[in-house]
């Protein structure tokens, strides 16, 4: 980045994550709420904005600040489009691909507040049932093998409760093709390693035997 266009990343992550989180845990119910909910929704707007246009200062921010934690105590609000908005802050983070937020999200459990709102929506079809099957899915067409291994783990069981969309059936499919995968990956990786090892047995001994023939000759 350029210095003016840093600059501008810079000062638009960092005061965007006091409001819309609401300061700590101990005061984030009360502050929010002080907060109009058209201007929560205005910062969830913004904060997407830096992620997707000011990656490396955004990245900073929300990660040494745990804004992704604290856009997701929108879930608990009573407006149901502004726990949407939380959802789509948090599609927004995985879309980037990075493997900072990845490892960010599965350390600290944060994809368990989006599944938990998720499950006990039941299958009442809205706004946050299609935002989080649509995350979901995205997780699993880019193949993202740390989040597909957190969610079929840690919510497979419940998985098996949602029958309505095949989304989590090919999501735990993808999981076990990957395993799979892996398995097959490893066994070859090991019979290159054995045949190149016999190989090596093998041609000492070719060589062994050719020295003797040359001792008989003399």
């Amino acid at each position: 980045y350029e210095p003016s266009v840093s600059s501008k990343g810079k000062a638009a992550a960092a005061p965007t994550a006091a409001p819309a989180a609401g300061g700590s845990k101990s005061s984030s119910s009360s502050s929010s709420r002080n907060i109009p909910a058209s201007t929560l929704g205005l910062i969830v707007d913004l904060l997407c904005f830096c992620v997707q246009h000011h990656a490396f200062w955004a990245k900073y921010h929300v990660l040494r600040k745990n804004v992704v934690e604290k856009v997701l105590r929108l879930l608990k609000r009573k407006e149901r489009w502004l726990v949407v908005a939380g959802v789509r802050f948090l599609r927004t983070c995985i879309g980037t691909n990075d493997d900072f937020y990845m490892r960010h999200l599965t350390k600290n459990n944060l994809l368990d507040p989006v599944m938990n709102v998720f499950l006990d929506n039941g299958d009442t079809y809205n706004l946050l049932n299609s935002a989080v099957l649509e995350l979901v899915d995205f997780i699993r067409r880019e193949n993202i093998k740390s989040l597909i291994e957190y969610l079929v783990e840690k919510f497979g069981s419940r998985f098996d409760e949602v029958t309505y969309v095949d989304t989590f059936k090919q999501l735990q499919l993808k999981w076990e093709q990957s395993k799979e995968a892996a398995a097959a990956a490893a066994g070859e990786e090991a019979a290159d390693a054995a045949a190149a090892a016999g190989g090596r047995i093998y041609g000492g001994k070719r060589r062994l035997r050719r020295d003797d023939r040359e001792l008989d000759e003399d």
